[in-house]
C-alpha cells in the first residue's frame, strides 16, 4: 500500500509541476510576448512584409546609369582608396571616350553625375559583403570568390542596405503621422503609399538608386524640423544640421527643403544654434565638395551639364497627368494624399505651409528636368523621397473621410491600378522607358491580368535566392545563405532597437 501511495503521490506531484510550468509559461507569454505584440504590431507587420519579400523579389542587379554611378563611388573609395573610376568602367566594358554619363573631365578623371551620399551610406553593407567573401575564401571551399567588388554578393548587400534605409524611413514617417493622427489612419496610409506609389518600385526593382536613402534622409530631417520649435540645445541643433547636410548629400535638389528653416523665422532668437546648424550641415556635405573638386576641378557645379535643367520651360501638367510616368496617372493614391495636405491646414498650419511649399517647389524643379518622365521609371520616381509627406497627407485625408468602406475602397482601387501597372511593366521591362497612351496602358494591364501566372513568375526571375544558387556548384550556397540568415536576424534586432528608439518619446502606440 505504501508503494502504491507513494507512486500516486509522485504522479500527482508531477501533474502539479506540469500545471505550474503551464501557468508560468502562460504568464510569461501574456506579460512579454502577447503584450509586446499588441503594443508594437505595426513594427511586425512592416518587417514581416518587407524582409521575406526582399529575398524573393528584390532585383539586386546593377542598373544603368544611376545604379552604376552610385556603386562605382563605393567600390572605388573602399578598394582603390581614390575616385578614379577607370578600372570600374573597364571591368564592365564601358568606354569613357564615348559615354555621355561617364566621360573624361578636364582634370583627367572619369565623371559620375550622381551624388556621393548614397554610396557613403552603402559603405557598411559593402564591407559586410567583402568580409563574407574573405571568410568563404579563408575556409578553402574549393572556389575563390573574386574580391574585386564586382561579385553578386556586393550588389546584393548594397541593395539590401538601401531597403533597410527604406524601412527606417517608413518607421520615421509613421512616427511623424502619429503626432497628429490615430494609428489606424496612419498605418493604413503607410501601407497604401508603400505599396501603391513609386516607393514600392524603388524598394524591389531599383534598390541601388538613391531614392530609398533619400526617403530616409528626408523623413529624418522632417521629424527633427517638426521638433525644432521646442528645442534650444546646442548639441541638438548641431545634430539637426547633420541631418540637413545628409539630406543634401544624398540628393542635391533637397537643398530646397531648407525653406522649412524659415518657418517660423527664429534666427534672431537662436543665433548660436543656427551657427552650429550650419557647421553640422557643412561638415556632412564636405565630401561632395571634395569629390567635385577632385573630379571636375570645381567645388560647385551641375555635373549633368547646363542643358539638364530648363528653368523657363516646366512641364508641370505633363509631369502630373501624362500617361508617360505621370505622378497622378500612374500612382493615383498620391492625388488623395495631395488633397490631404490641403486639409492639413485645419490641423497644423505650420506643417501645411511647410509641406505644401516643398511639394510645389519639387514639382516645379522636377518638371524642369530635360527628361521629366525620369527615363526608365515607374511613375514620378524622383519624388520618392517625399514619401513621408505623402504618407502624412494621406493620413490626413483618411482622417477626414470618416466612412471606413469608402476609404478602403479608394485605397483598394488605387492599389489595383498601380499594382497591375507594376506587374505589366516588370513582365516587360522595355515598357518602362517607352511612351504609352492611356489606351495602350490599359491594354498592357489587361494583358498582364489575363496572364497573371506568367507575369508573377517573371517577378521571380531576379530573385536573390536564385542568384545565390549559382554558388551551389562550389558548395558555397548553403554557407552564404546561412550567413545572410544570421545577418537577417541581426537586421531584425537592429530594426527593433531602431523602432524602440524612434518611438521612445511616444506615449505608446496602444494608447492611440
Amino acid at each position: 500500500m505504501k508503494k502504491k501511495k507513494s507512486r500516486q503521490g509522485f504522479i500527482q506531484e508531477k501533474e502539479e509541476k506540469k500545471g505550474l510550468i503551464k501557468i508560468v509559461a502562460f504568464r510569461i507569454y501574456e506579460a512579454l510576448i502577447k503584450k509586446e505584440l499588441f503594443q508594437n504590431w505595426p513594427f511586425y507587420i512592416i518587417v514581416f512584409l518587407a524582409i521575406p519579400t526582399l529575398f524573393f523579389l528584390m532585383k539586386a542587379e546593377l542598373s544603368y546609369p544611376d545604379g552604376l554611378g552610385y556603386f562605382i563611388y563605393t567600390r572605388s573609395l573602399l578598394l582603390d582608396h581614390n575616385l578614379s573610376f577607370l578600372n570600374e568602367l573597364k571591368s564592365l566594358s564601358i568606354n569613357p571616350e564615348a559615354n555621355k554619363y561617364f566621360h573624361y573631365t578636364q582634370n583627367g578623371y572619369i565623371s559620375s553625375p550622381f551624388a556621393i551620399g548614397t554610396p557613403i551610406l552603402w559603405i557598411p553593407f559593402f564591407l559586410f559583403a567583402h568580409i563574407l567573401i574573405l571568410f568563404c575564401n579563408f575556409f578553402k571551399t574549393g572556389y575563390i570568390i573574386p574580391t574585386d567588388g564586382n561579385s553578386y554578393l556586393y550588389l546584393f548587400s548594397v541593395s539590401l542596405g538601401s531597403c533597410i534605409y527604406g524601412i527606417l524611413s517608413l518607421f520615421l514617417s509613421l512616427k511623424l503621422c502619429l503626432r497628429l493622427f490615430l494609428i489606424k489612419d496612419s498605418f493604413l496610409s503607410l501601407l497604401a503609399i508603400w505599396l501603391s506609389s513609386p516607393f514600392v518600385f524603388c524598394f524591389y526593382y531599383m534598390p541601388n538608386y538613391s531614392h530609398l536613402a533619400d526617403s530616409f534622409a528626408i523623413s529624418l530631417f522632417l521629424l527633427m524640423w517638426v521638433s525644432s520649435k521646442d528645442k534650444n540645445g546646442l548639441v541638438w541643433w548641431f545634430i539637426y544640421g547633420i541631418s540637413f547636410g545628409l539630406l543634401v548629400l544624398v540628393r542635391w535638389q533637397n537643398l530646397l527643403l531648407g525653406i522649412l528653416l524659415l518657418i517660423p523665422l527664429r534666427i534672431h532668437k537662436l543665433f548660436i544654434q543656427h551657427i552650429l546648424f550650419g557647421i553640422g550641415s557643412f561638415v556632412v556635405f564636405l565630401p561632395q565638395l571634395i569629390a567635385w573638386k577632385i573630379i571636375y576641378g570645381k567645388f560647385f557645379l551641375i555635373p549633368q551639364g547646363e542643358g539638364f535643367m530648363r528653368w523657363t520651360n516646366p512641364e508641370i501638367l505633363k509631369f502630373l497627368f501624362s500617361s508617360w510616368h505621370g505622378l497622378y496617372s500612374w500612382t493615383p493614391i498620391l492625388f488623395f494624399s495631395t488633397i490631404g495636405l490641403f486639409l492639413l491646414y485645419k490641423i497644423d498650419k505650420r506643417l501645411f505651409i511647410g509641406f505644401l511649399l516643398i511639394i510645389l517647389i519639387q514639382l516645379y524643379v522636377n518638371s524642369c528636368v530635360a527628361d521629366w518622365w525620369a527615363g526608365i521609371s515607374f511613375g514620378a520616381r524622383r519624388l520618392t523621397g517625399l514619401t513621408p509627406i505623402f504618407i502624412l497627407g494621406l493620413a490626413c485625408f483618411l482622417c477626414f473621410l470618416r466612412k471606413g468602406i469608402i476609404r478602403y475602397f479608394l485605397v483598394s482601387i488605387c492599389f489595383f491600378w498601380s499594382f497591375t501597372l507594376i506587374l505589366s511593366m516588370l513582365s516587360s521591362p522595355d515598357y518602362l522607358g517607352e511612351y504609352h497612351s492611356y489606351s495602350e496602358l490599359i491594354k498592357i494591364q489587361l494583358h498582364s491580368l489575363l496572364n497573371l501566372k506568367e507575369s508573377a513568375l517573371k517577378l521571380l526571375d531576379f530573385s536573390p535566392l536564385e542568384k545565390i544558387k549559382e554558388f551551389k556548384a562550389y558548395n558555397l550556397s548553403s554557407t552564404i545563405k546561412t550567413i545572410y540568415c544570421i545577418f537577417g536576424c541581426l537586421f531584425f534586432l537592429f530594426l527593433k532597437i531602431a523602432y524602440i528608439k524612434i518611438f521612445r518619446q511616444k506615449r505608446g502606440i496602444s494608447e492611440v
